[in-house]
């Protein structure tokens, strides 16, 4: 009996300190990490929805249940690190890897589960930023939540990435059902597509990397992002803990200078961006998931 109440009451302690330093952070001087803090407090705790919202989650909840009972097979190109135990080249990262697969079997692998697709939703719900990119789209479920956050808020615009152009017109195709216009989903490599959408789109105030999953290439994506980003400007990079590359670079992002505040959630990591904000102590929280 002793031996299963330890692990109880230290999971409890470990919630109660982690909860002590989200109140806190209701208090920082920057609203955004405020309202940040406000939207994992909300998460981690009693989740109280509005009725509207839960209206809108059921809409995903069909879109879920519509993929994982899908036995249509897509052909893909993947561009990316494939699984931790791939060990893909660059050359084949650079020139794709093809392969079918069922939609089910996609969507089990790739969808975002709940709990993180409302953390997204509910982050936007409170910051309301204006616009959002998202590298990796895949079969849309994390999308359908960032769109249908924004649809609520009744304003900005989301623009997402899929290597895969069958995937890519799936997800294009079931994120109408959601009800928002003010999408776009682009096809192509992340390294040939990003550039073009940062020519045109300055002052991004948030960004889901959800792709890739390579060292070399994440940090390449937080420089060529970090100049076209919003003075204040929250990036969410997800499978932190996906391989011994992927550690390194998010260990690489949270001690950089030019975070602000970051959180480590074991599968995501969420870093607060303040350009204004000169030295001071970079605050890192590690968080249970």
């Amino acid at each position: 009996m002793k031996n299963r109440l330890i692990p109880r009451i230290k999971k409890k302690g470990r919630k109660f300190k982690e909860n002590i330093s989200l109140y806190a952070l209701t208090f920082d001087s920057n609203p955004q990490v405020r309202k940040l803090a406000k939207a994992l407090i909300f998460i981690k705790n009693k989740k109280n929805w509005e009725k509207e919202e839960k209206s809108c989650f059921n809409v995903i909840n069909e879109l879920r249940e519509q993929y994982s009972s899908s036995k249509r097979a897509l052909k893909i190109r993947d561009y990316g690190a494939g699984n931790p135990n791939s060990q893909r080249t660059l050359s084949e990262m650079e020139i794709g890897v093809e392969f079918e697969k069922q939609i089910s079997e996609i969507y089990k692998v790739a969808a975002s589960p709940k709990k993180w697709g409302e953390l997204i939703f509910k982050i936007i719900r409170e910051v309301k930023p204006q616009k959002i990119l998202e590298l990796g789209t895949s079969l849309g479920i994390s999308a359908a939540y960032q769109i249908t956050a924004l649809k609520l808020n009744r304003q900005g615009e989301f623009i997402s990435i899929e290597g895969s152009n069958e995937v890519a017109k799936i997800a294009a195709q079931n994120l109408v059902k959601v009800g928002y216009k003010n999408f776009t989903v682009k096809t192509g490599k992340f390294k040939d597509v990003l550039p073009e959408i940062l020519v045109r789109d300055a002052n991004i105030d948030m960004v889901f990397i959800d792709g890739h999953h390579d060292k070399v290439a994440t940090k390449e994506y937080f420089e060529m992002l970090y100049p076209h980003l919003a003075e204040n400007s929250i990036l969410i990079f997800d499978d932190i803990n996906w391989s011994p590359g992927m550690q390194q670079v998010w260990k690489e992002i949270y001690s950089d200078e030019r975070i602000n505040v970051s959180f480590d959630l074991h599968k995501w990591g969420i870093c607060h961006i303040d350009k204004k904000k000169k030295g001071g102590k970079r605050k890192y929280f590690k968080l249970s998931p």
